[in-house]
């Protein structure tokens, strides 16, 4: 049987066709085409939803939804017509009015690269370390500078939208004075200033860190925090420490972390845009501690490398980012058996190389921190 509409000859009478003497002035109707709307007045084919009557043609096929007019609540605008304003973005694109390219929107997922080599450490900390030895200690704080841009340098976060690269400009003069003061009156208070001095530093590190993203957008940390406050969680959770004979240091340790996060600020041009958070609680972190510890001392230290995995991801997975209305979480994926293997390796050759590989090694370590710790909306 030859269908009409699939080569010569008329469709033969039978289904869909109208009986002989059917009004039409005396023309046989034409079929319509395989997928075609048939005509008004006309039967469908075999399988076609019929047309309801006065509707003219165009109407969807059976299953398919109609589409309502534009600016009709339905399945979306016509073709051609802009996108709502509501409709979601692109995948790896902000949502519109959102900060843009330099963190993860939500849509994908932020990891972080380390590109330097053990060739690279190796020449900067010998140089370094030769220095501050020959200077009698004096060159320290520019040693620390040097290799805090370093590694700064080295560290890229590939985000949804491009790559975002980090640099520090602390000079070892300012990082010099700030030091000498502070562990000057850190002394001289018998520990009392120390509080202060760690915000302080806490703060000249942060105002001198900075990120960039692919379009250019410059971000910072700012920490809020005060040398009091910081000086009362330290004598609060120091005695309560000290009179549960250091139970309650997990609980102190969370107490802390909380403020510190608490008070840290992303801002981009001096203007706030974010803000950071920790949820991590006491007691999980002492199951964490009693568990952890337990088992690396009957495997003779042995499972200390996966204890160190299992704080890390601990630490990682209650911290939270607020940017734009949205929130971002930090994971960690690596596990104790590479740790294990990384570290074992690195010790090893270290020995055998009488230390010279041991730059190689916190390379490698730092590779594998990196490129195991991701952010996702």
């Amino acid at each position: 049987m030859n269908p009409g509409g699939y080569g010569g000859g008329g469709p033969p009478p039978g289904f869909g066709q109208p009986p002989q003497g059917q009004p039409g002035y005396g023309q046989q109707p034409q079929q319509p085409q395989y997928g075609q709307q048939p005509q008004y007045g006309q039967q469908p084919q075999y399988g076609q939803q019929q047309p309801q009557y006065g509707q003219p043609p165009g109407q969807p096929q059976y299953g398919q939804p109609a589409q309502p007019p534009y600016g009709q609540p339905g399945y979306g605008p016509p073709p051609g017509a802009p996108s709502s304003p509501y409709a979601p973005p692109a995948y790896g694109q902000p949502p519109p009015g959102m900060p843009g390219a330099g963190y993860s929107t939500g849509a994908g997922e932020t990891r972080l690269m380390y590109e330097g080599t053990g060739g690279e450490l190796f020449g900067k900390m010998f140089v370094g370390l030769l220095l501050t030895g020959l200077t009698l200690g004096i060159y320290m704080p520019w040693f620390i500078c040097k290799m805090l841009e370093y590694f700064a340098s080295k560290t890229v976060a590939q985000t949804p939208a491009g790559p975002m690269r980090f640099s520090f400009r602390g000079q070892g003069g300012a990082l010099f004075g700030k030091a000498f003061v502070g562990m000057l009156l850190t002394m001289i208070t018998f520990g009392i200033y120390a509080p202060w001095f760690v915000v302080n530093m806490l703060k000249w590190g942060y105002e001198n860190s900075s990120a960039q993203s692919a379009s250019g957008r410059t971000f910072q940390l700012q920490f809020t925090g005060q040398g009091g406050q910081l000086f009362v969680k330290y004598l609060i959770n120091g005695l309560l420490t000290g009179i549960t004979f250091y139970i309650y240091t997990p609980w102190a340790i969370c107490d802390i972390r909380r403020y510190m996060t608490a008070n840290t600020q992303i801002v981009e041009n001096g203007q706030p845009i974010g803000t950071m958070s920790f949820e991590g609680q006491g007691g999980a972190l002492f199951g964490k501690f009693l568990l952890g510890g337990f088992l690396t001392i009957i495997t003779f230290f042995i499972y200390l490398f996966w204890f160190e995995v299992d704080l890390k991801k601990f630490y990682y997975e209650n911290t939270r980012i607020q940017i734009g209305g949205r929130t971002y979480s930090v994971s960690f994926n690596g596990t104790g058996g590479e740790n294990f293997g990384l570290q074992i390796v690195n010790m090893l050759l270290a020995q055998l190389t009488f230390g010279i590989y041991s730059f190689w090694g916190i390379t490698n370590i730092l590779k594998w921190e990196c490129e195991k710790t991701v952010i996702r909306g």
